[in-house]
């Protein structure tokens, strides 16, 4: 059993990608899986032979208004990869992403979010190279990996030895095989990724700029606040200067 803390020029990324062949097959149980995360491991992941990916929370139950990527499984990136999304990776990311998934994937996640909580990957090979690794409260992103700095102390627990090893995949199995305890949602994140990569009509990205921009203080902006202070913006230059759709 070794300790990887991201710290000292060993991180948990490199370990996983020494471990992945074309023979090898990935189990992972994560709270959400980030597209950066896929992008720093997929000139490995792409030649994998099989993935199962367990979301410890259902995506679907924790999206009331429709679908809502960055509050429920976060596929676009947490705030500590608020580097990443900032280099307009999104796109590339999440096709790739996307047609790697449908290819080599098949996701599930708990009926009854939070009722197995422990986040792990597990490598299998022929070889018998295998590993398992606790990463305690961490989920399965380029920060966890070891390729975005951070403050935080990582403790991922890396188990080499066959025995244990074992014991990690079969405790992943009983909730993967359990029809009681988890089902699929391949098509859900398949369709959730492709927001990220398909094409919008301008109108759209316009609104959803504004959205974002003002969406904390358009609870200031009532119709009928405004008419009572009877401010005359209306009767501005610039107001009568504006498109329908702007108004």
């Amino acid at each position: 059993m070794e300790i990887i803390d991201n710290k000292q020029g060993r991180l948990l990324g490199d370990e996983i990608k020494k471990r992945i062949s074309s023979e090898t097959s990935m189990f992972l149980s994560t709270g959400y899986f980030s597209i950066y995360a896929f992008l720093f491991l997929k000139d490995k992941l792409k030649d994998i032979k099989e993935v199962e990916i367990l979301l410890l929370t259902d995506p679907v139950q924790n999206s009331p208004a429709g679908v809502s990527l960055r509050n429920c499984v976060l596929l676009f990136g947490d705030n500590s990869e608020q580097e990443l999304q900032n280099q307009l990776l999104l796109r590339n990311a999440s096709e790739e992403c996307a047609v790697w998934l449908k290819k080599k994937a098949r996701i599930s996640t708990l009926i009854i979010p939070n009722s197995f909580g422990m986040k792990m990957l597990v490598l299998e090979n022929n070889d018998g190279n295998n590993i398992a690794v606790n990463t305690n409260l961490s989920d399965f992103t380029a920060t966890t990996l070891g390729y975005v700095a951070s403050d935080n102390i990582h403790c991922n627990i890396l188990q080499t030895e066959l025995p244990a090893v074992g014991q990690f995949k079969n405790l992943f199995s009983q909730v993967w095989n359990n029809p009681v305890m988890s089902k699929d949602i391949k098509q859900y994140m398949l369709s959730s990724l492709e927001l990220g990569y398909r094409d919008y009509s301008p109108d759209f990205l316009y609104y959803y700029t504004l959205h974002h921009i003002f969406n904390e203080s358009l609870k200031d902006f009532d119709n009928d606040k405004l008419i009572k202070t009877r401010t005359g913006f209306k009767d501005k230059r610039i107001w009568q200067k504006l498109y329908k759709f702007q108004k």
